[in-house]
């Protein structure tokens, strides 16, 4: 801890301490990844029906999915989005970085080590 009597805990240690870090952070995984997701698909020239259909899914599915606000996206549909636009979704071999998965009722959620690690990103 800081000698500086001004100067509180970490952001991480607050969010463990309200029992929040597991869920924020999975939440700023999945706002990265959307986000790297529509980057991508002007980037390629792939419009939302384009995309929908390499996806074989709905227009709605896919405004679901690059809803940030939206945190219930299974990790297949994030990786079908990926390869849509001719990405892949990478993870570094490290085992101190590498997420954890838990899935709860079908659902993936990704529990990195570290907030100040996310560990996935969407390369070409």
């Amino acid at each position: 801890m800081n000698d500086n009597p001004h100067i509180g805990s970490s952001t991480a240690d607050f969010l463990k301490g309200e029992g929040l870090y597991e869920d924020v952070t999975a939440h700023a995984i999945k706002r990265v990844l959307t986000w790297q997701i529509a980057q991508a698909m002007p980037a390629e020239g792939v419009t939302k029906v384009e995309m929908a259909k390499r996806m074989k899914t709905s227009r709605a599915q896919l405004d679901r999915l690059l809803d940030p606000n939206n945190d219930k996206v299974q990790l297949d549909t994030i990786q079908r989005a990926t390869a849509a636009v001719g990405r892949r979704r990478y993870t570094p071999r490290h085992p101190s970085t590498r997420p954890r998965y838990a899935s709860s009722n079908g659902k993936y959620r990704v529990n990195t080590p570290s907030a100040s690690r996310i560990s996935w990103m969407i390369v070409k």
